[in-house]
This record gives structure tokens, C-alpha cells and sequence, in this order.
């Protein structure tokens, strides 16, 4: 090669235009930002009726179990206009998780029963990257490693129960009854008027409970104080003597331990009769209200729907979580009512009744369902194959749930294209 033809060549190369980053798109480059995001780990926010479970995926333990301050006395979380709901999740995101909404794939912890109007709010709203919806009731399971349980969901506005077999939840067998957390303190005021009294600091002067007096009860949420840190559930057989006023009075069996609540000058007195009768509400099978069956029976219920192969495991794996699940003596109670029932009806299946235990954590069945939904997320595959991306809701307008099976079959065929 010539020395003229030499130069001409390095003329040429050094002629070639580079490409600058400036030449990227803004659609490749808003990509690339929203795969960032994907790669981070997942907002796992659990909704209850009264409390809010929030935190990351991949922890044990949600960062942050507050009272959902956005909602509006006497209202439910179902209830919350579409503007409450972007105040609440902004919330969410500032205050609990302190992150942008746009930097996290978020996965919502829902009760088969909630509406889906919330779910448009996260992503036009909020504009999350990516949306991911599970049952609540099924997640449960999850920190346990079981693919089959009976899950009792005791909330505070009902208490839905549904059978998971073999990692799949069985809707045709649900039962919901509002035998719940709100009943309970229905049943403590009731109580209350009947049996309470307040009284002086020195304890000398007693008064019944006026109307001015409950209404105050129920502004200091004194009721859900009596019912989380003061009533138990006794014996089926001591319920029986204490609940027959000849009974009562002939035996004079000695009672708990009254309490004093002190109510601004004053002090409400809540009995041991109270405190142990309460209860009664949530297992005693002879309800006021005959349109409404106790926990045991809703159980057998539930059972009985399901295949005879299937009962005798449902009753050796009970799932209790909820508010309730902490009262003292719940869980032996309701083994106890389980057995009387099974005997009356000679069945077989019951003879071995076992529940799930969740470490040594008092809390740990608050939040099961988010513990489970925590677990998940942490498998990212799993989550983005899963999750309803925002392109995609903008494409489509349109949001699957996860009980409907077309939405299934064709999230499976997007896959296989």
C-alpha cells in the first residue's frame, strides 16, 4: 500500500461520526430507568379493615403495623373515595417506606373479599411500574411451607374462612360470617351497660353507665383496649355454669379479677365476669341472633363442603390468624367446641385437631399473611412474570384478578408467544 493510500484510509477513519448517548430515545431511555426500578425489591403492603401492614419484600417482619389514619370515623377501608386512596398511599410511600412510587414494583396482601377499585388508583395515580395482587388467605400459608390448611381469618369487620388445597384456594367451600373483632366489642359494651359501673378515685362513689359514658368509651377506644389486653376465653363447661343465672348463684364460683380503666375523673370497672363471658360471642353455640353460627360450627361447615378424603387433613392443619387469635384461651376454646361437635355428630375426621404456630412472636399471626406475601416477592422471576406492568394496564385498560381463570389462561398464552 501507497503512502498516499495509507493516509486516505486513516483520513476515513478518523472521518467516521461516534455515536452519542444524545442519539438515544427517550422511549429506550424511560426502559431502561423502569428496569432499574423492576430490579429493586417490591413495596409489600397488606390492607386490613383497621390496620395497615407495610414493608419490604425479602424482611420477616413488616417495617411499619399503624392504624390507617386516612379513613374517617365509622368508615371502612372499602369505603374510601378514589382521592382518600391516593392520599393514603402517598402516605404509604413517604412516610412508612420513604421511596418514590415509581422506583418500586408493588405487591398488594388482599382479602378475597375487597373491591378492586384501588387498584387503578396505584397505577394512573401514583403511575407504580408494576402491580401485583395476592390473597390474603393464601399467602398465610406461605411461612408454614404447607401446601394445605384450613385458614380462619378472623378480622375486625368478618371472619372469612377458606380451605387451600394443595397450594390452590377452594372458593366454592368460603364461609363468612360477622361473628368478627367488632362484634366482640358490640358484646363487651353490651356487657358493659349491664354489669359495669364506674366509681370515684377512693372507689366510694359508684354510678351506672350512662349513655354520656359509652359514647366516651367508644371516642377513647376503651372497648378495643378491653378486648385486646383484658378478656380470655374459659372452659366450655364453665361457660355453661356461668351463663345460667340460677347456676351461677347456687355454684358461686369464684370470678377473675375486675379491672379498673381510668376514663378522665373517673374510673370505668369492668367485672371478671366480663372478662371471661365475652368471649362467649365467638364460640358459645347457643348465639342470640340465630342467623349467625359460631366459629366451630362455621368450621364444620366448611369441612363438610369439602371432599371426605380431604376433611381429616383440613382438621390436623388449622390456620388461625387475626386480632382474635391472640385472645387467651382461643385456641384451646376452640379445640375443645370442635371435639364436642364432632362427638355429637360421630365423626372421625375430628379425632386429631391441630393449629399452625408461628414462632414465639405474640404478633406473628397479625401478620402472617404479609410474612407470606413477603416470601413471595422475594422471588423477582416469579413476581414479574406475575405482575400487571403499567404499559401494560395503558395498552389494555384493563385489570385481571386473580380469581378469574380467563385472565389466567391468557396471561399463559402471552407467555408461550
Amino acid at each position: 500500500m501507497s503512502e498516499s493510500d495509507a493516509a486516505s484510509a486513516l483520513a476515513g477513519k478518523t472521518s467516521t461520526p461516534r455515536r452519542r448517548t444524545s442519539n438515544l430515545s427517550m422511549l429506550s431511555l424511560s426502559s431502561s430507568l423502569g428496569n432499574a426500578a423492576l430490579d429493586k425489591p417490591a413495596a409489600v403492603i397488606e390492607i386490613g379493615t383497621k390496620i395497615l401492614r407495610i414493608g419490604f419484600a425479602g424482611e420477616f417482619e413488616p417495617r411499619s403495623m399503624r392504624r390507617n389514619t386516612r379513613v374517617a370515623a365509622g368508615q371502612e377501608m372499602t369505603q374510601m373515595n378514589e382521592r382518600q386512596l391516593c392520599d393514603l398511599f402517598n402516605d404509604i410511600f413517604t412516610n412508612d417506606l420513604l421511596c418514590n412510587s415509581t422506583e418500586r414494583r408493588v405487591v398488594i396482601v388482599e382479602s378475597v373479599l375487597y373491591p378492586t377499585k384501588f387498584r387503578q388508583v396505584l397505577l394512573e395515580r401514583l403511575r407504580v411500574p408494576a402491580i401485583l395482587f395476592v390473597p390474603g388467605h393464601l399467602t398465610a400459608t406461605f411461612p408454614f411451607n404447607t401446601k394445605d390448611a384450613l385458614v380462619v381469618d378472623c378480622g375486625f369487620r368478618e371472619t372469612a374462612i377458606l380451605p387451600v388445597l394443595d397450594g390452590v384456594t377452594v372458593l366454592s367451600s368460603l364461609e363468612v360470617s360477622s361473628i368478627s373483632g367488632r362484634r366482640l366489642e358490640e358484646k363487651v359494651e353490651e356487657l358493659l351497660r349491664e354489669h359495669g359501673w364506674t366509681e370515684s378515685a377512693d372507689g366510694q362513689k359508684k354510678e351506672k353507665l350512662t349513655e354520656a359514658d359509652c359514647q366516651l368509651i367508644r371516642k377513647n377506644r376503651i372497648l378495643e383496649d378491653i378486648c385486646c389486653r383484658y378478656i380470655f376465653s374459659t372452659s366450655s363447661e364453665r361457660s355453661r355454669a356461668l351463663a345460667n343465672e340460677q347456676t351461677r348463684k347456687a355454684l358461686n364460683p369464684p370470678e377473675p379479677k375486675p379491672v379498673r380503666i381510668q376514663v378522665k375523673d373517673r374510673y370505668l370497672v369492668v367485672p371478671g365476669f366480663i372478662r371471661e363471658m365475652a368471649c362467649e360471642i365467638v364460640m358459645s353455640r347457643e348465639q342470640e341472633n340465630k342467623d349467625e353460627s359460631s366459629l366451630p360450627l362455621l368450621i364444620h361447615r366448611v369441612i363438610s363442603k369439602l371432599p371426605i378424603d380431604c376433611r381429616r387433613k383440613m382438621f390436623s392443619n388449622i390456620l388461625v390468624v387475626g386480632g382474635l387469635s391472640r385472645i387467651p384461651g382461643f385456641l384451646a376454646r376452640l379445640k375443645e367446641e370442635l371435639h364436642n361437635i364432632g362427638s355429637e355428630k360421630e365423626l372421625k375426621c375430628s379425632d386429631v385437631i391441630k393449629f399452625y404456630q408461628l414462632g414465639e412472636n405474640p404478633f406473628a399471626h397479625l401478620f402472617a399473611a404479609w410474612t407470606g406475601a413477603s416470601m413471595y416477592s422475594s422471588l423477582q422471576n416469579t413476581v414479574s412474570q406475575q405482575s400487571l406492568t403499567r404499559e401494560k394496564w395503558l395498552e389494555a385498560r384493563r385489570l385481571p384478578d386473580w380469581t378469574d381463570f380467563t385472565d389466567a389462561a391468557a396471561l399463559r398464552d402471552d407467555r408461550q408467544r
